[in-house]
């Protein structure tokens, strides 16, 4: 039942701002105070024993420029505060590394980053910056989270590394843990096994080889060998995945790819017939395509590709790697897009419906040019409304698409690398000792960490909160829309992974955010991603998507339906 927005933002958009003047003194405290907490760090370092806290200090001012405190030839510094001695260098902008020791595989803006605590990041100049990227899906519950370090500092004291030849308690723990999740929640339903590796790529790359492996177990000629992926899809960087990623910029430079590849147009039923045959073995999809545009997977699409599937002997893949583990409400996206109340989980076509203004926005100006008084703080989080009552998962559909294989990575480690391919019990009697491995996959420090994410990502409470916030989102991308019709066109996306359709290139939107202290991605063609942390406090968010209407107001000239638009949105959210 979707959320009526007074509780989410209205009681609070009662904003006395002009379009152009949009933070206040409510965004600067909150930085100032944000900067103190990351600064003062007493709740990390009283347990941390086995960390030398001054040593990592001082290793990252030499990589960064910054005078070493201990250093009695030089005053007492202040990591945050802009160092004398950095000099932006702007080849930065054209791709090029500010050290000449890292390899230019990334074209990087200047921003530095030394330190990042829950939604914000700051750079080695001073300044703060609200992350609304997320760390692209991985930081689910935000930078430097305590909890999340505390299970890492523990695991550090028992055991971090012992190598597959043997069997880790950790390793075993995680993988039972993450089964265990996933059929409580309602997805894939025959979930039974865990190959757990180090990031998204290898987990795509076991998929591959596991379909390629039951093909061939059923086909011992190889004729069954072919892997079906779609357009617009991003599966990771390495050969098998790389070459199930139709995308010309990235497999040209690195072609002849794997072959036995073959690629269709997402969310097209009636080509799959002719697209998925005897010959193919397995077939990849993003049930939420991220990188290629945020595009969703309709119902229709996943229920024909399992019955394809089936009928052919195929292995059906989900890659969940940035749309899964409660990013869209449900631990898996795929959920979402079946399940009976998905168009309520932060759907754009059913937008919550706000109550009646209060008194105190009824008193906004009418006119946003003429009250020069700056923008009403957001409430504190404590005040914000609790989202609707947590609902009981659904039982397993026998009709629903689930898959075969469901990898996942990214958020499963809030940042500490590892990534995991679920599979059935058919696939893993398929696969044999020797069959595939990995050197650091499964270790005890990484497990560890991941038992301990899963287990706050997989909280429905946690859920509930998370569609309460992308309804929350949606207010605002609606009313973004219509006050830059121009610029955008379109919404998409599920829970807290939305694409922003622009009119044009989305590089000076991105550029005038950053400028302004607000960090967001790209994706697609011409399109703005938003992934911030499931975590986000909602002055948080409230500060983001202000700071995103003042970048477009800098990209694109004023007009009449932006300053109707700016009534609406900040007297009382009202359509």
């Amino acid at each position: 039942m979707a959320m009526p927005l007074p509780a989410l933002r209205a009681c609070h958009m009662a904003v006395k701002a002009r379009p152009f003047c949009l933070v206040g003194a409510g965004l600067r405290d909150r930085r100032r105070h944000a900067s103190e907490a990351a600064n003062s760090r007493p709740a990390v370092e009283q347990w941390v024993e086995i960390v030398n806290v001054d040593e990592v200090d001082r290793s990252t001012r030499r990589l960064t420029g910054m005078p070493d405190q201990n250093n009695s030839d030089q005053a007492p510094h202040d990591p945050l505060a802009p160092s004398s001695s950095f000099v932006p260098q702007g080849g930065q902008r054209s791709g090029k590394s500010s050290s000449s020791s890292l390899v230019s595989t990334y074209a990087q803006p200047p921003p530095i980053f030394i330190r990042g605590k829950g939604s914000y990041l700051w750079d080695r100049s001073g300044m703060t910056y609200l992350d609304f990227t997320s760390g692209i899906s991985v930081n689910s519950l935000g930078h430097c989270d305590v909890d999340v370090c505390k299970a890492m500092a523990k695991q550090c004291r028992v055991l971090m590394h012992s190598s597959n030849v043997y069997q880790n308690a950790r390793a075993m723990e995680f993988s039972q843990e993450l089964v265990a999740k996933t059929r409580e929640s309602g997805g894939m339903r025959d979930a039974a096994k865990v190959f757990i590796s180090n990031s998204g790529t290898e987990a795509n790359e076991a998929a591959i080889k596991f379909a390629r492996k039951v093909g061939k177990t059923l086909h011992a000629d190889g004729s069954k060998h072919e892997i079906v992926s779609f357009h617009n899809s991003f599966h990771g960087r390495t050969m098998g995945a790389l070459s199930a990623t139709p995308n010309a910029k990235y497999q040209a430079p690195f072609e002849p790819l794997v072959p036995g590849f073959r690629v269709g147009t997402f969310n097209d039923v009636d080509g799959l017939e002719s697209l998925i045959t005897d010959a193919t073995c397995g077939v990849i999809v993003e049930p939420i395509q991220g990188e290629g545009g945020v595009n969703v997977a309709t119902a229709a699409f996943l229920v024909a590709l399992r019955q394809r599937c089936t009928a052919v002997g195929a292995v059906l893949i989900y890659d969940e790697i940035q749309c899964g583990l409660s990013r869209t409400g449900k631990l898996w996206a795929h959920q979402v897009i079946f399940a009976p109340d998905a168009d309520v989980d932060g759907d754009p076509t059913r937008a919550p419906q706000p109550r009646p203004p209060s008194s105190a926005s009824a008193s906004a100006s009418a006119d946003p040019a003429s009250d020069p008084e700056p923008l009403a703080p957001a409430p504190a989080d404590e005040q914000a409304p609790a989202p609707d009552p947590v609902e009981p998962a659904p039982p397993p559909d026998q009709a629903a698409p689930h898959p075969d294989i469901l990898t996942t990575a990214k958020a499963l480690g809030n940042g500490f690398p590892i990534g995991a391919t679920i599979v059935t019990d058919a696939i893993a009697d398929a696969i044999a000792a020797g069959d595939h491995g990995t050197t650091f996959g499964g270790n005890p420090l990484a497990c560890a960490v991941a038992l301990h994410v899963l287990g706050r990502l997989a909280d429905p409470q946690l859920q509930a909160d998370v569609r309460a916030k992308a309804q929350l989102c949606q207010h605002y991308l609606k009313h973004l829309r219509r006050a830059f019709p121009a610029l955008v066109v379109e919404v998409r996306g599920r829970g807290l992974l939305l694409g922003v359709q622009l009119t044009r290139d989305p590089g000076p939107v991105v550029a005038a955010a950053r400028d302004h202290g607000l960090l967001i991605l790209t994706c697609g063609t011409n399109t703005l991603r938003l992934l911030p942390s499931l975590n986000i406090p909602y002055s948080d968010l409230h500060d983001a998507f202000m700071l995103l209407w003042r970048a477009m107001s800098d990209v694109l000239e004023p007009g009449p339906d932006r300053a109707d638009a700016w009534r609406h949105y900040g007297r009382t959210g009202a359509s």
